[in-house]
Formats: structure tokens, C-alpha cells, sequence
């Protein structure tokens, strides 16, 4: 259970952390394996953000500190995925959407089983794991919604 609470923790911190660099190019400090996760991750344990807010520019610091109190509140969750559906909606700003993304991350990046019934089957970000994967990810959603486009402006 410790290794699940950490994986959906360290999601969520990373998840926070993506939103913050959103638009930044890819590189190693990135990944999962990054000193940017590595860091989270020992925040969260420790409860202490120090460790990440030398990734953070001052104007986000604000909103992260509340996201980072916000992950920490949600660390002990139940084993019941409608238990851990209602505990990602109750975050501020997630809604359907948000809680496909969250679930897919921890259930295909961090095989958190509870989060597994909750996840899509349709590709999302839980499936990427490269800049390549990110690329194929973002290119088929692109010829996704442009053959959705074509289709609404027929009828």
C-alpha cells in the first residue's frame, strides 16, 4: 500500500509540476526517472516542498504550494476506485477529463491497480514515455479531432 500511496503522490506532484512547465521542451530533468520527479517525490515523503521549488519560477510558487498541500491531502486513499474517483474529483478543477488523464497515468505509468477500472482505454498521456511516444500521442490526437471536424462540418 505504501508503494501505491507514493506512486499516486509522486503522479500527482508530477502531474502539478507538468502544468507549471507546460510548453517547455523535453529533456531528461523531464522524465520519470528525473531529478524533477526524483525531487517531488522526496517532497512528498518528507512533506516538505523545499526539494522542488528550485524547479519552480516565483510566480508559480503560490500555485504549487496549494497543489502540493492539495496532493498531500489526497495520500491516503482507499483501496475502492470509486473511493479514488471521488477524491480526484473533489480537487479543485478536475473534472471528467482530469480524472481520465490522473487515472491513466497511475494506472499504465505506475500500475496503481485501484486507479485501473477508472482509466480509458483510448490513448492518453498514461501512455507516453519518450519525446517519440509523445510525438506518435499528440499526432494521432490530432488526426483524431480533425477527422471529428470533418465529420461535424458534414452534418
Amino acid at each position: 500500500m505504501t508503494r501505491t500511496r507514493s506512486s499516486l503522490t509522486a503522479a500527482l506532484c508530477g502531474l502539478i509540476l507538468g502544468a507549471v512547465t507546460a510548453g517547455t521542451a523535453l529533456a531528461h530533468c523531464d522524465t520519470m526517472d528525473g531529478p524533477v520527479v526524483r525531487d517531488a517525490r522526496t517532497a512528498i515523503e518528507k512533506r516538505d516542498l523545499t526539494p522542488v521549488l528550485k524547479w519552480i519560477g516565483p510566480g508559480d510558487e503560490t500555485e504549487v504550494r496549494g497543489a502540493f498541500a492539495r496532493t498531500l491531502a489526497v495520500r491516503d486513499f482507499s483501496a475502492d476506485a470509486k473511493d479514488l474517483e471521488k477524491r480526484i474529483r473533489a480537487l479543485p478543477g478536475f473534472g471528467d477529463m482530469k480524472v481520465l488523464a490522473l487515472s491513466a497515468v497511475l494506472a499504465k505509468r505506475f500500475d496503481v491497480e485501484v486507479a485501473k477500472p477508472l482509466a480509458p482505454s483510448f490513448p492518453t498521456l498514461g501512455d507516453v514515455d519518450s519525446v517519440e511516444a509523445l510525438h506518435e500521442y499528440q499526432a494521432t490526437k490530432r488526426a483524431y479531432r480533425s477527422a471529428r471536424r470533418a465529420e461535424a462540418a458534414k452534418a
